[in-house]
């Protein structure tokens, strides 16, 4: 919320942002989906190959955004509900500031 625009104009801003956001992941998944079908399609058993690799991907993905990505956003969230100006992280962890 800046103090030189307007509350639409903030909310504006914000659906923009989720809104690529958004297009961002879908990029993502459309790219891991492709690459993890080019390579077990290399294989002779590319169903497993296929399963294996969404499965490695899967994991590569959620543990860093869970771990990082979720516990900022829930801190923000909290931060926000409690009128508190969210304070800047280093590499999504409060306590290395």
């Amino acid at each position: 919320d800046s103090p030189l625009t307007p509350d639409l104009a903030d909310r504006a801003i914000l659906q923009v942002i989720f809104s690529i956001g958004i297009l961002v992941g879908f990029s993502w998944e459309q790219s891991f989906d492709g690459a993890v079908e080019v390579l077990a399609e290399m294989t002779p058993h590319p169903v497993y190959a296929e399963l294996a690799l969404a499965t490695f991907v899967a994991l590569v993905v959620i543990i860093p955004w869970r771990r990082f990505i979720l516990q900022t956003v829930m801190r923000l969230e909290k931060e926000r509900q409690a009128g508190v100006t969210p304070r800047p992280t280093v590499g999504g962890n409060p306590s290395l500031n």
